[in-house]
C-alpha cells in the first residue's frame, strides 16, 4: 500500500543517495553532508511512521515477512529516530570541524560512542524479546533457537 509515508521516505533516500554520489563525482564535500542530512531525515521518517501506526512489516518477495507489533514497534521507531538523529549530528560537526578531528575526538574519549552505541544495543535485544512471540505460536524453546540462529 502506497502511502505518504512510503513516498517520504523513497524520496529522502534517493535523495540522499543522489547527494552522496554528486558529492563523490563534483568534488563538493557539502553534497555529502547535506547527503548525510536527508539519510537521516528518512530514518527519523520511518521512526516516526512506527511509532505512529504501531506497526512495522518488512517485505520480501511481495509478501509481510514479519511484522512487529505495539510496543516493539514503538521500540524499533525510537531506535530509528536516535539513529537518524545521529546522522543529522554527524553531518552537522562534519560541516563546522574537521572530520579528523571529531575522529581523533571519538578515539581520545569513546564514552559518549560507546554509551550511545549499547544503548542501541540493549533497545534491539527488548525489541526481539518482546516481538518474537506475537508473529507466531510456536514453542519457547523454537522461539529462542530461532532468535539465536535467524537473526
Amino acid at each position: 500500500m502506497w502511502t505518504i509515508w512510503t513516498t517520504l521516505q523513497i524520496g529522502l533516500v534517493a535523495l540522499g543517495l543522489l547527494l552522496v554520489y554528486g558529492s563523490d563525482q563534483l568534488a563538493q564535500p557539502i553534497l555529502m553532508r547535506a547527503g548525510i542530512t536527508s539519510l537521516g531525515l528518512a530514518m527519523i521518517v520511518m521512526g516516526l511512521e512506527a511509532i505512529v501506526k504501531r506497526r512495522v512489516v518488512r517485505w520480501k518477495r511481495g509478501r509481510p515477512r514479519e511484522a512487529y507489533i505495539g510496543i516493539p514497534a514503538i521500540l524499533q521507531g525510537i531506535q530509528f529516530n536516535f539513529i537518524g538523529l545521529f546522522l543529522i549530528g554527524a553531518a552537522i560537526m562534519m560541516q563546522f570541524n574537521n572530520g579528523r578531528e571529531i575522529f581523533l575526538q571519538a578515539i581520545r574519549r569513546p564514552g559518549p560512542l560507546l554509551v550511545l552505541l549499547g544503548g542501541l544495543c540493549l533497545l534491539q535485544m527488548l525489541i526481539m524479546l518482546l516481538g518474537s512471540g506475537k508473529t507466531r505460536n510456536e514453542s519457547q524453546g523454537l522461539r529462542t533457537f530461532d532468535m539465536v540462529v535467524g537473526r
